[in-house]
Formats: C-alpha cells, structure tokens, sequence
C-alpha cells in the first residue's frame, strides 16, 4: 500500500471561535499599541519632570497631548480596530469621540495625581531592595531608588489603560459612536428622499407613457372611424 501524502485538512473554526480568535488578536494588538503610547506618554513625562521639573496634572495634560493626538489615534483606528475608512466626515467624527473619551480618562488620571502626588504628598524618593541575610546578619544588599511621582503614575496609567480599551471597543471605533450615528441617520434619510424622487420620477414617467398610449390609441380609433 502507498503510504498517505495528504496532510490532514484543519478543521473550520465555528464562528464562535473565529470572534474569540479575533478578540485575542485585538486585545494583543491594543496590548502593543498601548505600550508604544505608554513609552511616549512616560518618556514626556519623564522629561518634564527631571529637565523642567513640571510635575502633577500639568505634567500629565502635556504627555497626554503628544502621546494621544499625535499618535495613540491612529494607531488604534488602523492598527487595533481596523477601522479603514478615510472619508473626511467620518474620521473627524472618530476623532472627535476619541479625544472626548481620552478628555475623560485625561481628567481621571489628572485628578489622580493631584491628589495622590500633590495633595496627600507623595513625591518624595522611595528606596526598594533585598538584603541577605545570614544567621541573622546582613551579608549583602542590593536597592535602588524610586520616585514617589513614577509610582503614583504606574497605578494611573493602570487604571487610565483600562478606561481607555473600554471606550474605544464599545463607543469610538464602533457603529455606537454617537457622532457616527448621527451621520448614519443623515445618510439614511437622504437615501429614503432619493429613493422617494426615484419614485416619484418613476410613476411620473410610467403616467406620462400610460397618456401618450391611450392619446395614440384614440387618434387611431377615429382613423379607423373615418
């Protein structure tokens, strides 16, 4: 017997596997979008914080700004949530849905730090470490020092991360956008008026037909009278 060559064909995935599929893939494209946010949105702050020392709420609202206009939007519009569309309207409606979603989380995440860096104090230098020790004596120790303000940041961006997945899946890049519903709407009606004319002009055309038929059909009785 000749032995078999045929790989075995891979079984279809049902539709409730390809939507989980595609759900992982997008939560790894948002994990990879988001990080490169986050690195843009650190390294501003960073920047502001040890060369101008600018820190707090301003500190957040400046990286906020070149991090997320300048490129988290495209990012996630393109490369996460696959909106491909480049009409003008709609893309100023997605932009506008998504500065106002970042707007709010922007506000979360700067009254976060008001309160946590500036107004209960911690801004201050932390030092985290390991000591060794043997039969109760430290032999060696290894530690290095932190900012209080990059902590305070850490649990904001944590949180702001979340906010930000949420909205853009369920409200920005998506037909519950209310920006793009209404244009949704608009089109929607100005197609209901063409279809209306279309119509209109339709049953116009088809009367006018129906009259010259029965005017010739009258003019050829009498002929036929005469």
């Amino acid at each position: 017997m000749g032995k078999k060559n045929k790989k075995a064909e891979k079984p279809e995935l049902t539709e409730r596997e390809r939507l989980k599929r595609e759900r992982k893939m997008e939560f790894l494209r948002y994990l990879i979008t988001g990080t490169a946010t986050t690195v843009i949105n650190w390294g501003v702050a960073a920047l502001l914080k040890e060369l101008l020392n600018i820190s707090g709420g301003l500190n957040s609202v400046i990286s906020w700004i070149v991090s997320v206009v300048f490129f988290a939007f495209w990012g996630y519009k393109l490369f996460v949530f696959r909106s491909k569309t480049m009409e003008k309207k709609t893309v100023f409606y997605e932009f506008i849905g998504f500065v106002s979603a970042r707007l709010l989380t922007l506000f979360v995440e700067w009254a976060f730090m008001e309160i946590f860096n500036k107004a209960l104090g911690f801004d201050q230098t932390v030092r985290i470490g390991f000591t060794r020790l043997v039969d109760g004596v430290e032999t060696g120790s290894l530690a290095f020092n932190v900012g209080e303000f990059y902590i305070c940041k850490f649990f904001a961006t944590v949180l702001v991360t979340i906010l930000n997945y949420i909205f853009s899946k369920l409200l920005v890049f998506s037909r519950n956008n209310p920006f793009l519903k209404h244009i949704g709407h608009k089109l929607a009606e100005g197609g209901e008026d063409e279809d209306q004319s279309e119509s209109e002009s339709g049953s116009g055309n088809e009367s006018e037909s129906i009259n010259e038929n029965n005017s010739r059909n009258n003019n050829n009785s009498r002929n036929d009278n005469k």
